[in-house]
């Protein structure tokens, strides 16, 4: 029998581990804290049952009964580029990417769109910067990406090669401005919504592929759907996403259950 609940977050303080602690000791009853590489007086005990929690670059190698996703998967789908590439390997269906500058620019005088991602492990749509021309608004980076148009995006979240939970972005009501189009996060107007959802055919079938991929047993997995090809595009992999009210619930519900197997 467990005695408590370590979440190994990948930061101090991130809402959404603590949200998820709070969540699990109600629901199991058992004492869940929250910790990651400054904690280092925490003393690991064989009854802990430890969630890895999107912690990439420390963590517990040696602790008890760690569940999940390992440190190394985590590194791969932070970063953006070894996340394409491990997804491109297991036929995961992801936009067109290149790390060659003048593939990119070939295709911004072709009159496409382009990403520029200059962080690899940027989030919320940190460190994109959308291209249109070569001369007006280049930026050296060390990946691109070739954009597909998308009539919806949508966050899957998988649990153990299923799927615990669907949102689709949609416009925040009363946001001052105009959304971002191409960067649909919450900064930019946009928000998590789950009524009256109508999933592509391949909506489920590409999140958990996409998942797999890159070693991970549980995430949020940010797809795209292009109405004329009816075709879904995975973006990114989050191995620490944060929840809404229903993704909360969903996961609360799932590390319950490993927790009092």
């Amino acid at each position: 029998m467990f005695k408590r609940c370590i979440i190994w977050a990948h930061r101090v303080g991130y809402p959404t581990a603590i949200d998820l602690a709070y969540a699990i000791e109600a629901r199991t009853g058992i004492y869940t804290i929250v910790l990651n590489k400054k904690h280092s007086k925490y003393i690991p005990k064989a009854t802990d049952f430890t969630i890895n929690y999107g912690n990439g670059f420390d963590g517990p190698h040696h602790l008890p009964n760690f569940f999940a996703n390992s440190i190394e998967s985590i590194a791969i789908c932070s970063n953006k580029l070894k996340a394409f590439n491990a997804m491109r390997e297991a036929g995961v269906n992801i936009p067109e990417y290149t790390t060659n500058d003048l593939i990119a620019q070939e295709w911004l005088e072709k009159g496409k769109i382009v990403l520029a991602r200059t962080k690899l492990s940027g989030n919320s749509g940190q460190g994109i910067i959308v291209l249109h021309t070569v001369t007006g608004d280049w930026a050296p980076a060390p990946l691109y990406v070739l954009y597909k148009k998308k009539r919806k995006e949508f966050r899957v979240h998988v649990f153990k090669n299923k799927v615990i939970d669907i949102t689709e972005k949609r416009k925040k009501i009363g946001f001052k401005g105009t959304p971002n189009q191409y960067i649909r996060s919450h900064k930019l107007g946009w928000v998590f919504c789950r009524e009256n959802i109508i999933e592509p055919i391949d909506l489920r079938c590409e999140a958990i592929k996409a998942i797999k991929s890159v070693g991970l047993l549980f995430g949020g997995v940010d797809i795209i759907w292009n109405e004329k090809e009816n075709a879904c595009y995975v973006l990114e992999v989050n191995s620490a996403p944060g929840l809404e009210e229903s993704s909360l619930k969903a996961y609360t519900e799932v590390f319950a259950q490993e927790i009092l197997k």
